[in-house]
């Protein structure tokens, strides 16, 4: 165990880790007879993290269900029949899905947690929670996919008409607005991009295609989809968590994406090119946040692979600010940070030229407002603000 690792964040991730040996395994079986897990704690990780399925089925593989409180067990069945029953219809909204693409002419890509669903890279598919099902449709297809799952029933919601959730226009991020239909368990992202374009070096959609797969699945049948390189599936779960939602940046820890990462390594270790790997380490910028990423893994969900890489300090600081940054006071520090570091950024140039272009017609400053306008409305308690700045931005768009 890692001295600098709180036991019950110990605890936690190694009885959901797939690399846990027999002898961890026996060790945590100690631990809980002899009364030292805090079990109160271990629900409160579950809870955050969005693992309780995981944990409830992890605990019963561990032969640790006895040991668990009768109430927080009922509590962990209850949301393991949950998302059982929920992830059984996303697999069936996701064969509807493929389906009508494949009778278009389209054999997309199912990713994230769709593609765990479509490959049953969990020993059970109850244990992972998803928000949405996330599909990669062809190059230059994006608008089709998106009539022909409209001709079969599926809307735009009315608050994702216009604008994604950072402010920033759909047409100018990976993936369409999101669909649901009347019944549905969830929204539908179909992807133009694998990933960001900002990130489309270390994961270049064309690329992805090229090297990617074409069968049938037992869990969808009588449909074909694209899977994914293992490779390109690992460096996509690194991309999505630590640069995408900027994890790495604000030394969060993101367990459910470091258990996905962890069966994602372990399920498909014989087949990884761990050699395209090493290739993003020696980045000069992204080579220590993957390094930081493969140190957090390897200490917490035992990770292995057969790449030299050994923790430097970097790695070993940002582990140690990420693990103390969980709780207490150092947790609402880091919320208070986060908040202004996020100001900062959204109206920093680079991002207002992404969001709001110049060649939208506006003053520098009515674009900066408008900016704003469009991160207030996500916040409802700040409705007076909303009509200020909005009456603000407006004038300015005028002069503009």
């Amino acid at each position: 165990m890692n001295e600098s690792v709180p036991f019950d964040l110990w605890f936690f991730c190694k009885v959901l880790s797939p690399w846990t040996t027999e002898e961890e395994t026996l060790r945590l079986r100690e631990a809980a007879a002899s009364g030292k897990v805090d079990w109160q704690a271990v629900a409160v990780l579950s809870n955050r993290a969005n693992l309780a399925p995981a944990l409830r089925q992890a605990l019963v593989n561990c032969r640790l269900w006895n040991d668990v409180p009768v109430e927080l067990g009922e509590y962990l069945e209850e949301m393991y029949r949950f998302n059982a029953s929920r992830n059984d219809r996303l697999r069936q909204e996701l064969l509807e899905v493929v389906g009508l693409l494949n009778r278009a002419g389209m054999t997309p890509m199912p990713l994230k947690g769709s593609a765990a669903l479509a490959t049953g890279l969990y020993p059970d598919p109850a244990i992972r929670f998803m928000w949405d099902l996330d599909v990669l449709v062809p190059v230059g297809s994006i608008e089709q996919a998106e009539d022909v799952l409209k001709g079969a029933g599926y809307f735009v919601p009315q608050n994702g008409r216009i604008e994604a959730a950072n402010g920033t226009a759909w047409h100018r991020v990976q993936h369409s607005a999101p669909l649901i239909r009347e019944g549905g368990v969830a929204r539908v992202e179909l992807h133009r991009h694998v990933i960001s374009e900002e990130w489309g070096a270390l994961l270049n959609t064309e690329a992805v295609w090229r090297e990617s797969s074409q069968s049938g699945s037992s869990l969808l049948p009588g449909v074909s989809i694209a899977v994914m390189w293992p490779a390109h599936q690992i460096i996509h779960c690194f991309i999505h968590s630590e640069l995408a939602h900027m994890n790495h940046r604000y030394r969060r820890l993101n367990l459910r994406q470091l258990h996905h990462f962890a069966h994602l390594c372990r399920g498909m270790k014989d087949t990884i090119d761990w050699k395209r790997l090493a290739s993003i380490l020696e980045e000069p910028r992204t080579g220590r946040i993957l390094g930081s990423y493969l140190h957090l893994a390897q200490s917490l969900f035992g990770v292995e692979s057969p790449l030299s890489f050994r923790a430097d300090a970097y790695a070993t600081g940002h582990f140690f600010t990420a693990i103390h940054l969980m709780n207490g006071r150092w947790r609402r520090l880091r919320i208070l940070r986060e908040t202004v570091e996020d100001g900062i950024w959204c109206l920093s140039e680079g991002r207002m030229n992404k969001c709001c272009p110049a060649e939208d017609g506006r003053s520098a400053v009515g674009r900066r407002l408008y900016r704003l306008r469009t991160l207030l409305n996500k916040y409802s308690r700040l409705g007076p603000w909303k009509e200020r700045v909005g009456a603000t931005a407006r004038k300015y768009e005028s002069l503009g």
